[in-house]
């Protein structure tokens, strides 16, 4: 066994044995405790939001989808269905240039995904870079599809959200 299938390993008997323990590290998203399928349509969202392909990000995306933006941002506010969540991407494309996105960390519980992660960029305008940790809840249709999205501007508000959520 080579040393990632050994780590793999090592984490599953982990999980079994701790099934709520939060999970920490840059690849958080595509380890053991989170649902793989889940982690990498969430992961496809940003992907294709960083590379301004918004059809490959809104694909994973239920057409009812409701993303409720960062209450204290500009952009705050609830976008709405698919196109919403397009214009919502559009504008952050629009204003900066996503160079580089990383999972902090990722806890999923039944139909929903905690998120906490981190993004850099550089305006378009002013060509400030710019460092935004913050955190999100994902929840998901039975179908798999995201149908709802939740950002907080802090980590800590995003888990005491997620905890209240059950």
């Amino acid at each position: 066994m080579g040393p990632l299938a050994a780590r793999a390993e090592a984490a599953r008997r982990r999980d079994r044995q701790h099934p709520r323990e939060v999970r920490r590290g840059l690849r958080a998203d595509l380890g053991p405790r989170a649902d793989l399928t889940r982690a990498r349509l969430i992961e496809q969202v940003y992907e294709g939001w960083r590379d301004g392909d918004l059809d490959r990000a809104t694909e994973p995306l239920d057409p009812e989808v409701v993303w409720n933006a960062i209450e204290s941002a500009p952009d705050a506010g609830t976008y709405a269905g698919l196109d919403g969540a397009r214009g919502y991407m559009r504008d952050w494309l629009d204003d900066f240039v996503i160079e580089a996105g990383e999972v902090i960390e990722v806890v999923e519980r039944d139909d929903r995904v905690f998120r906490y992660s981190r993004v850099r960029g550089t305006g378009r305008g002013s060509g400030v870079p710019t460092d935004i940790a913050y955190s999100q809840i994902y929840e998901f249709t039975p179908a798999g599809k995201i149908a709802r999205i939740d950002e907080y501007a802090t980590r800590d508000e995003g888990w005491d959200e997620f905890e209240r959520r059950g």
